[in-house]
């Protein structure tokens, strides 16, 4: 597949990840949980983890107050799901190169 990567922040936004860890897995409301975040316009991708984390979101807000607001909106809405998280900004938006050989071997053919 392909998804186009978008430097948000020269449109004037600030992009968050947000680690989650869920006290519930596996459930209806883990579902209800991931459709909502699936539905906001200020989540970009959502990932399901091993690891530390249960889930990895990631969010582009206007700024820190607008992020803070999403927070503390999944915090009042989803009580029961949320164990814990963490949250980092991010600065830079890396390009990542899953086939970094692919323009050699096509241009063999």
């Amino acid at each position: 597949g392909a998804r186009a990567n978008i430097d948000s922040s020269k449109l004037g936004f600030e992009s968050y990840k947000v680690l989650l860890n869920l006290k519930q897995t596996n459930s209806p409301s883990e579902k209800e949980f991931i459709n909502y975040l699936g539905s906001s316009k200020k989540v970009w991708d959502v990932i399901h983890c091993l690891g530390n984390w249960n889930l990895e979101v990631n969010v582009d807000v206007k700024n820190s107050m607008e992020f803070h607001e999403f927070i503390m909106g999944l915090k009042n809405k989803f009580p029961e799901i949320i164990q814990s998280y963490e949250s980092i900004q991010l600065f830079t938006n890396y390009k990542y190169n899953f086939f970094p050989m692919g323009n050699l071997l096509l241009k063999e053919k």
